[in-house]
């Protein structure tokens, strides 16, 4: 008897009976696959040392060989280069993180979803009478139980630098030369700059445009042509009253707050962990999706090429170009719903450009494209979960041995 045959065989002769393999988990019939089958998947996964090694590579590989190198350019002439730990490098490195984590998720999905079929143990697996949506499962598992912790592991490292191998954390933000106290809502800024109003100008000068020296040495912000005048009580053509102006204006005036605040300031822990999740959010997407066109396909090659066209090629086109009568079919892309998501304290996050004005901050402000609600891009999300999820199971199913 074969070992991939004994790992499927039941214990005893009353296993065979259907009433209790149906409900038994692991059983013949049950969709929930065994442990022992998601081992199996594993120890397949894991024998492809070059796929093991470009996924540590670029997941857990990337944030150790960066800080290792800032910490050791660090170490030798401290007089030059800095300490790794910095909020404009956890930005940076997030980015890349996501693109990789949705890359290699998809390789190695569509590895797990094909591997059988292209070794031609697909019909000894069926043979064993195990169930199709069971054996789908298991590759799911065994995918996530190896990329994800690489990816939670990697991440946390970063955390770790960017908390204890870092600067000194000031309690203010400098905004054009005023020291504004951190981490503020858009209500309580409102409220501390109309209680200070002499610094109004200075205060909110970058964050809501270009800035000139005009009459009487006043600053006109914004591009209006208008001077904010702090003394001023009934404002003029050329004047506008501080309060009104902040009151108006307090969105695009809060946006430029953030940016400076995201730009020098480390997040906070509750903001690391929802990066986090987004980073193993996008992993599991990409991983998912692969594991389904490569179930579908029966092969690693073409999903592995479709989806980094995708994600490198047309979703950054599609997100920042607005095209007519097709502005919803751009917002269904499952790496714009994913953008969306994105926290503050990533680079795609905090990025400028798009055609705004200004600094665009957080992920529904960092498209380039109108958005839809948060609530109908996390449907987006499930939608391409669920979808392609049946879609493998269907094909599997379908499949003949």
């Amino acid at each position: 008897m074969s070992e991939l045959t004994a790992l499927h065989q039941p214990a005893n002769a009353s296993d065979f009976s259907p009433e209790t393999a149906l409900y038994r988990v692991g059983g013949k019939l049950s969709f929930i696959p065994s442990l022992p089958m998601i081992q199996m998947r594993m120890l397949e996964l894991r024998k492809r040392r070059g796929l093991m090694f470009t996924v540590i590579l670029l997941t857990l590989g990337l944030p150790v060989i960066v800080l290792g190198i800032l910490e050791i350019t660090h170490l030798l002439k401290p007089s030059t280069y800095g300490l790794p730990g910095s909020p404009s490098l956890f930005a940076h490195l997030t980015d890349p993180m996501s693109l990789f984590g949705f890359v290699i998720g998809a390789t190695l999905g569509a590895t797990a979803g094909s591997t059988d079929i292209t070794e031609g143990f697909f019909r000894l697996l069926v043979a064993t009478g195990r169930s199709r949506i069971s054996m789908y499962f298991s590759r799911m598992a065994a995918g996530s139980a190896i990329i994800l912790p690489l990816v939670g592991l990697g991440f946390t490292i970063l955390c770790l630098v960017t908390c204890f191998a870092g600067k000194p954390q000031s309690q203010y933000v400098n905004v054009s030369g005023i020291e504004v106290p951190i981490n503020l809502s858009e209500t309580q800024l409102q409220t501390w700059l109309l209680n200070h109003p002499n610094q109004i100008s200075n205060a909110i000068g970058q964050s809501v445009g270009p800035q000139s020296v005009g009459p009487n040495g006043g600053i006109i912000v914004g591009g209006s042509g208008k001077h904010v005048n702090p003394n001023a009580q009934l404002p003029n053509s050329n004047y506008v009253n501080p309060k009104s102006f902040v009151k108006s204006d307090i969105g695009s005036i809060f946006s430029g707050y953030i940016y400076q605040e995201v730009s020098s300031i480390n997040p906070s822990n509750f903001e690391m962990i929802k990066v986090g999740l987004w980073l193993e959010l996008v992993t599991f997407m990409g991983f998912i999706i692969g594991l389904s066109l490569g179930a579908t396909m029966g092969q690693r090659t073409v999903p592995t090429i479709l989806l980094l066209v995708l994600q490198i090629i047309i979703t950054p086109i599609l997100s920042s170009l607005k095209i007519p009568y097709f502005l919803n079919g751009q917002r269904m892309l499952i790496g714009i719903a994913l953008t969306q998501l994105r926290p503050l304290w990533t680079l795609g996050g905090i990025g400028g450009g798009g055609g705004g004005n200004g600094p665009r901050v957080g992920g529904v402000n960092s498209l380039g494209i109108p958005s839809l609600p948060t609530w109908a891009m996390i449907v987006v999300i499930l939608l391409w979960a669920i979808g392609f999820t049946l879609l493998g199971i269907w094909r599997m199913t379908k499949r003949e041995a």
